[in-house]
Formats: C-alpha cells, sequence, structure tokens
C-alpha cells in the first residue's frame, strides 16, 4: 500500500481534476478560436494546486506521526524536531514555559500540534517552503532535489495558481496543453515525494523499515 496521503490524491482528488478536463473537451467539441469555457481549465488548475498542497500537508503529518510512535523518547528524533519541540514550550517567562507539557508521552502530543501547525501556515507550496516544511517536522533536508522536474518547475505552476486566485477572469487564460502538462507534472512529484519520504523513514530515523510501498519501478 501507498502512504495514505498519496491514495487520496490518486483516488479522490485528481480524478475530479480528469472530470474537468473531460467537460471542458465535451463543451468545446473540437473548435478552434475563442475559448469561452476557460473557465474549467482555470478552475482544474485551482484544484490542482490544492492537490498538491494538501498531499504534502497530509504526507508530512502522515509520517511524523510514524516516526514519533517509534521511538520512547524526543531524544531519539533528530535536532530539527527537538529545536521545534523547544520552541513550543518556551517562554522567556520562566512562569509561562511549558516545558511539563513534554515528560511521558506528552511530547507526542506536543509535536502533532506542531506539524499540523506547520501544515496549516503552508498555503503556498513552492520548493523552498516544502523544503522548510519537511525540515521542521521531519528532519528531511532538501526534499525538492529528490524531484525528478527542477523545482522551478514546481515554483512556475503555484505561480500561474496564484494569478488566477488573486486575479480570477483578468488572469491570463489557461490553456489545455499546460493544464495537462501539469497534472503530470504533480502526479510525478507526488510519487517522487512519497519515494523520498519512504527512503528517509526506512533508512535515515529510528523508523527503520518500509513505512509504505514504494513507487514499482
Amino acid at each position: 500500500m501507498l502512504s495514505k496521503a498519496r491514495i487520496k490524491a490518486r483516488d479522490r482528488m485528481l480524478p475530479e481534476i480528469g472530470k474537468l478536463l473531460d467537460a471542458h473537451t465535451e463543451l468545446r467539441k473540437g473548435k478552434r478560436g475563442p475559448d469561452n469555457h476557460n473557465s474549467i481549465l482555470r478552475s482544474s488548475l485551482l484544484m490542482l494546486c490544492a492537490t498538491w498542497e494538501l498531499y504534502c500537508e497530509n504526507l508530512a503529518f502522515e509520517a511524523a506521526m510514524k516516526l514519533a510512535r517509534s521511538v520512547t523518547s524526543p531524544m531519539q528524533l533528530g535536532d530539527s524536531i527537538q529545536i521545534q519541540l523547544k520552541l513550543a514550550v518556551h517562554n522567556e517567562n520562566v512562569f509561562k514555559s511549558d516545558v511539563l507539557s513534554l515528560s511521558g508521552t506528552g511530547w507526542r502530543v506536543v509535536y502533532a500540534n506542531i506539524v499540523r501547525e506547520k501544515c496549516k501556515n503552508l498555503n503556498t507550496p513552492k520548493a523552498d517552503n516544502l523544503d522548510m516544511l519537511f525540515k521542521q517536522c521531519l528532519g528531511l533536508k532538501d526534499i525538492s532535489k529528490t524531484w525528478s522536474h527542477s523545482p522551478t518547475e514546481i515554483d512556475s505552476f503555484v505561480r500561474r495558481r496564484g494569478h488566477i486566485a488573486h486575479k480570477g477572469s483578468e488572469a491570463p487564460k489557461v490553456s489545455k496543453t499546460d493544464t495537462v502538462h501539469f497534472k503530470a507534472l504533480i502526479q510525478k512529484t507526488i510519487s517522487d515525494t512519497d519515494d523520498a519520504v519512504y527512503s528517509f523513514l526506512k533508512h535515515d530515523t529510528p523508523f527503520g523499515k518500509a513505512p509504505w510501498q514504494k513507487t514499482a519501478k
């Protein structure tokens, strides 16, 4: 079985984008010239970016919880995670610091809340932001370097989403070719990201085993 995050993206979200593309094709009926149904392609790009963002958030949380359950002490986790735990309970006023919340298994609750908050604040799933997300949540550095496609392609896609989200109908039109390309780009990058976290959990953390099925080559 693949990661739950990937299964959700594959089975529930990406098919919806396929339906939008099919609807656009049906409405166009092979016509050339001005595209009066371009709003469908714009919508598909918005949904595709939402799929990418939600996948990354779900994967980070899924992997973090597997990692948390694999150790008995936060001291067994990487430095990046330990720093986040310390920051979460620290206050300059010692009486307001909540270090006792890390005692026993309480650190797992604090860790889960940290990851949820990091995911909640992601908003723009560009390469640098995702590098930071996976580093802070898992200790996995430079996840964007594991992608088959250049991180600049992902950033370009996210910028296109931003233009639509902020300018609406005034944003440049989206071609069917571009939409199909971006869908393939995101599908491949989801696969790469899933495999990168798989390898990290198996080989570079106390989890030390296959967390899910890796992509068949």
